[in-house]
């Protein structure tokens, strides 16, 4: 089976893709990965909320939190597979004037249907999503939609999710954060408009 990464669209500030793995879920923790990073583990945030302020990974971060709140509403047709936050980055070589920080955070989400669990499902949820986008280059942020295959899902193989990638640029640290709480409200709303429901449920790709 191949993981090979496959570009299917692009423009100024937003890419859609296809290909890598997505953690298998369930998950247990792994406390020290080979990349020296941790993973806390597989929780099922639509069953309790309360979970979502004690992930480690966006402790910090209320606008994480509350985008996770709203992709696992248990009335929602979405859940989250894993999620991380990584400390703005200033990039040393950057130009006088030019964004010197950025922000970088994913969240996996998928249907929490079975059935709308394949790779053209999540090709349909990306382009439905970068439709309600309202976001232009402007906006000194880059949205990364990747199409990625689980490891396996409850012991099923060939399910698929949809990783959001957000990156926020910023002249300096405030601006960066000020630009990636902006996106992260803006993705909250549009996820959380019953229109938005309905639209990802019917999308297919062509």
């Amino acid at each position: 089976m191949s993981t090979a990464e496959t570009d299917l669209d692009a423009g100024d500030w937003w890419k859609i893709q296809v290909g890598g793995w997505a953690s298998a879920v369930p998950y247990d923790p792994n406390p020290q990965r080979e990349d020296g990073t941790t993973n806390h583990g597989f929780k099922d945030l639509r069953t309790d909320h309360g979970r979502i302020a004690l992930i480690p990974e966006i402790a910090d971060s209320l606008e994480m939190q509350s985008l996770l709140r709203t992709i696992n509403a248990p009335t929602g047709p979405f859940a989250s597979y894993g999620c991380n936050l990584d400390p703005p980055e200033t990039n040393p070589h950057a130009h006088p004037g030019d964004p010197d920080v950025a922000i970088q955070a994913y969240v996996d989400v998928g249907f929490i249907s079975l059935h709308a669990k394949r790779k053209q499902d999540m090709i349909g949820l990306a382009q439905t999503l970068l439709a309600a986008c309202p976001f232009t280059k402007q906006n000194l942020l880059y949205v990364d939609l990747q199409i990625r295959e689980h490891r396996h899902f409850d012991q099923v193989p060939g399910r698929w999710c949809l990783r959001i990638e957000l990156t926020a640029f910023g002249r300096g640290a405030d601006e960066a954060a000020r630009n990636f709480s902006h996106a992260l409200s803006e993705l909250n709303e549009i996820i959380a408009n019953p229109d938005f429901h309905v639209a990802a449920r019917a999308a297919k790709s062509s």
